[in-house]
C-alpha cells in the first residue's frame, strides 16, 4: 500500500467521484491491513456505521471509537474471517456503493459463511462520514441514490 500522500491530498481538497471511489478503496485496504489509525484519518469524527437490520443484535456505531471497536470485534466472531472488496460503484461525488464478500467460519458454531455485503459510503468534506450495510445490491443502490 502506498503512503498516504494521495489520500492526504484528497482529504484536503474534497473529492470527485473517481477520487472518492479510490478513497473508499484505500479505506478497505486500511481495514484489511489493520491500519485503523489510517482509517481514522480518512473519516469524520462523527462517522456512523450501520449494520443491516437482518443481523442479530444489529447495531449503529457512532464516532471513530465505536467504528474502531466494531472493526476490531467483528472479525473476532469468525475463524479465518476474510473481507474482500469486489467492486465500487460510483454514485456521486461523495456517495459510492462497495460490493464486498465476507467469508469465514463461526468461532463458536463452526458454521461456514460466504456472502456479499453492500456498503453505502457517504462522504463529507472529503472524508468518510457514513457507512450503511445491506445484504441486497438493489437496496444499497436505492439508498445511495437517495443520498446523492
Amino acid at each position: 500500500m502506498e503512503s498516504g500522500h494521495f489520500l492526504g491530498a484528497a482529504i484536503m481538497r474534497g473529492v470527485k467521484s473517481e477520487e472518492w471511489a479510490e478513497l473508499v478503496r484505500r479505506g478497505f485496504d486500511a481495514l484489511q491491513q489493520g491500519e485503523l489509525d489510517l482509517f481514522d484519518e480518512m473519516s469524520t469524527p462523527d462517522l456512523v456505521l450501520i449494520q443491516p437490520p437482518e443481523v442479530p443484535d444489529a447495531k449503529t456505531y457512532e464516532g471513530r471509537g465505536a467504528v474502531r471497536e466494531a472493526m476490531e470485534d467483528w472479525p473476532n466472531q469468525w475463524e479465518d474471517f476474510r473481507l474482500d472488496l469486489l467492486e465500487i460503484v460510483e454514485i456521486g461525488d461523495d456517495v459510492a456503493v462497495s460490493v464486498t464478500r465476507h467469508r469465514g467460519r463461526g468461532s463458536g458454531s463452526g458454521i461456514e459463511m460466504d456472502f456479499e455485503v453492500f456498503y453505502v459510503h457517504q462522504g463529507r468534506d472529503g472524508k468518510l462520514a457514513r457507512m450503511e450495510m445491506f445484504f441486497s445490491r438493489e437496496q444499497a443502490l436505492e439508498a445511495a441514490r437517495q443520498l446523492a
